[in-house]
């Protein structure tokens, strides 16, 4: 048996490495043992890598929480999985770590038998176990396995011979001799062990420049080649990597980085941290600046911090940098650095604006690794949920993975999600989801090329059964009822059309014909109920609800809007909105209430505006307001489409109110309003002497 331990600070990357075995059908799960729920543990890598993360987390002192260590026995040897597992049990306890949680995969991407396990060397209370002189226990611990489960020994190297080994080799010893080499090729010598290790360095980030990359990889026992030469006259640079053994010696051919992935290639790697020249420029003159003292004093700085902090907020907005970690690893300080100049209207000298935005700049950087681990946790938690959401879609293969890209991640071939924004970010599908999202369930659906942040977080929020305050403003529902149960949309959209109403009811207008207007241009149907008595006499209760939400997520009309029900033709009304025009006057209200928060600018308020003006030229000559005004009377004449003949321009639209209902009633409701009948505590100057009030009171 070879027994080889690896030690990090990311218990994720060593769970990815064997879950992505395990989706390349090169490994499957042996065990989990100390979890609450082991089998779930066995099912979720996601939940194994949370409980393993949180008890490592538990003492902030030990920088390499993970162990990972690997089992090898001899290629003629034939041992069951239930063996394999008693031994992998037997060799936790013999080591100190039987009351730890961890898992257990056995390997067969290789002629050797193998197993891996995974777990962390800080307990339930927070210590480390210790770990002194593991490689020395290690191997004793080797030979009690050896002799329990009658496997071939591996003797010990070096100035210690046995008699055996001084013997004559026979073919039979020539074998045992080969099983004494722990560094021959095995699974943590191939390629795909090599990319775990590097994707766990890139993660932690703790390097500035290549001799710091290399000299992180060599504590692994990964060796850096650097290969540079010329072709036709131009440099040509690159790199590779080779294992190596206790002693640094080369344990294993080179790798190219083009094997792994551009991603690992030289010229990607100095993205990280600047081409050696400038790294070189960059740390001189932060040794000059560390040497010289303080011109700040610490409450200086401190009220500095605040608006620095405040300014990279807006930095952040306004770049639409979606991740602190992306954010900080690319420190503005040039901008930093121009805005406090500003801001500060040049009482501060260069050197104490330097300063500042370099002391800042520190702690955001300090900051950093916690920041990337929230990151992955919600990343793992949000993918979590996508992923059930794709393996539900009732379309092809084809379309599951166009939901992915309008999520804005990226789907490998063999199931890893990645942020092309957030080079941290990974996440390995689990192997039932990914059959179900490779297989086709239904026809080809229309896709949209991006999800808006309000249909994401619609989606995220219902999963977990939660309140959300988005509404139609936010989602176009058609694309979420291409995706989701129906059971499931039926819940969204009540929560939608109730938020909906609640806008429209704090943003309308109080009088009552610019409040049915209001609600006929935004798109509101009208279910009439049977009649009710109150104090006023017979009046008609109504249920209100969006045009794209069915019946049932209606919602009270409340007591304003139904006193308008005698006078409602509704029939008409439910007809204009399903009209050419009637569609477009609900889509640009909607837009031109949305633009009124960005002060009127919005890239789809033009686009929309310019398929109504292809349709009818004419119109491109009217402000909003005013082709809004316009499209609501052209859906309820004649056929109701957005270009007009001559005919139907000289008839007057047969409107959504009654007759008598213009010229009279609702001139009265108007007055009422005004004086307060409604007592929705809003009023409006309308005419000379009208004031507003306080309260409104009932006639």
């Amino acid at each position: 048996m070879v027994i080889r331990l690896t030690v990090g600070a990311q218990i994720g990357g060593a769970l990815r490495y064997n879950e992505q075995k395990v989706v390349q059908k090169q490994a499957h799960v042996l065990s989990a043992t100390g979890f609450a729920n082991n089998e779930l543990a066995e099912r979720s890598r996601n939940y194994a890598t949370n409980v393993l993360e949180n008890q490592a987390k538990k003492n902030s002192n030990v920088k390499k929480p993970t162990l990972h260590f690997s089992l090898s026995l001899h290629p003629t040897e034939q041992v069951s999985d239930e063996k394999f597992k008693a031994m992998a049990h037997q060799f936790m306890a013999e080591m100190g770590y039987q009351n730890q949680p961890y898992m257990v995969y056995r390997h067969h991407d290789t002629a050797h038998p193998h197993i891996h396990i995974v777990t962390t060397c800080v307990n339930e209370s927070g210590e480390k176990i210790n770990d002194s002189f593991i490689k020395r226990r290690t191997n004793a611990v080797r030979q009690k396995l050896e002799l329990r489960f009658g496997l071939i020994k591996a003797q010990g190297r070096g100035k210690e011979k046995t008699a055996e080994q001084s013997q004559p080799v026979t073919p039979e010893h020539a074998q045992e001799v080969q099983s004494t080499q722990p560094q021959k090729m095995g699974g943590f010598e191939k390629k795909d062990q090599l990319e775990a290790i590097l994707r766990q360095t890139f993660q932690q980030g703790a390097f500035d420049n290549i001799d710091e990359y290399r000299t992180l990889l060599k504590k692994q026992h990964v060796h850096t080649v650097l290969h540079q030469s010329t072709l036709n006259g131009k440099p040509v640079r690159g790199i590779s990597y080779q294992f190596t053994d206790e002693a640094g010696k080369a344990a294993t051919p080179r790798i190219k980085a083009s094997e792994i992935g551009t991603w690992a290639t030289w010229k990607e790697i100095e993205k990280q941290f600047g081409s050696p020249g400038q790294q070189q420029q960059k740390g001189q003159a932060q040794k000059q600046e560390q040497s010289q003292p303080n011109l700040l004093t610490y409450e200086q700085y401190k009220a500095l911090a605040t608006i620095l902090s405040e300014e990279l907020r807006a930095y952040k907005k306004e770049q639409h940098i979606y991740y602190d970690s992306a954010l900080i690893e690319n420190f503005p300080t040039a901008a930093m650095q121009a805005r406090l100049h500003v801001i500060t209207r040049k009482k501060l000298s260069d050197v104490e604006i330097s300063e500042a935005v370099r002391r800042f700049e520190e702690y955001k950087r300090a900051q950093l690794p916690e920041i990337i681990k929230k990151e992955q946790f919600a990343f793992i938690r949000t993918m979590d949920t996508y992923t059930k959401i794709a393996s539900e879609i009732q379309g092809s293969a084809q379309n599951k993975r166009e939901f992915f890209s309008a999520l804005s991640v990226d789907v490998s071939v063999d199931g890893w999600i990645t942020s092309p924004s957030n080079r941290h970010l990974a996440y390995q599908i689990g192997p039932a989801h990914y059959d179900r999202i490779q297989t086709d369930d239904g026809p080809e659906l229309k896709m949209p090329k991006i999800y808006s942040r309000g249909e994401r977080t619609v989606m995220l929020l219902s999963e977990s059964k939660k309140p959300f305050k988005e509404s139609y403003y936010d989602v176009r529902a058609e694309h979420l009822e291409r995706i989701l149960k129906p059971e499931r949309m039926n819940v969204i959209h009540a929560q939608l059309n109730a938020n909906y109403i609640t806008r429209l009811q704090k943003d309308g207008p109080v009088l009552g014909v610019d409040q049915v207007r209001y609600y006929y241009q935004r798109g509101i149907m009208i279910d009439p109920q049977q009649l009710a008595t109150s104090k006023m006499g017979n009046e008609a209760v109504c249920t209100i609800r969006y045009n794209a939400a069915p019946t049932q997520s209606a919602v009270s009309a409340g007591y304003v809007f139904e006193k308008q029900m005698p006078h409602l033709n509704l029939e008409h009304w439910h007809k204009g909105l399903s009209t050419e025009a009637g569609r477009y006057m609900v889509a640009l209200a909607l837009l031109i209430d949305q633009a009124k928060e960005t002060n009127g600018k919005s890239s789809d308020l033009t686009f929309l505006r310019k398929q109504i003006h292809q349709r009818d030229p004419a119109l491109a000559k009217f402000s909003n307001e005013e082709l809004l005004g316009v499209l609501e009377k052209r859906s309820l004449q004649g056929k109701g489409w957005i270009k007009q003949t001559d005919l139907e321009a000289k008839i007057d639209p047969n409107t959504y109110l009654n007759e008598y209902a213009i010229n009279a009633q609702l001139i009265d409701i108007r007055a009422a309003d005004v004086l307060g009948y409604e007592q929705t505590g809003k009023f409006k100057h309308v005419g000379k002497g009208i004031k507003k009030r306080s309260k409104g009171r009932e006639l």
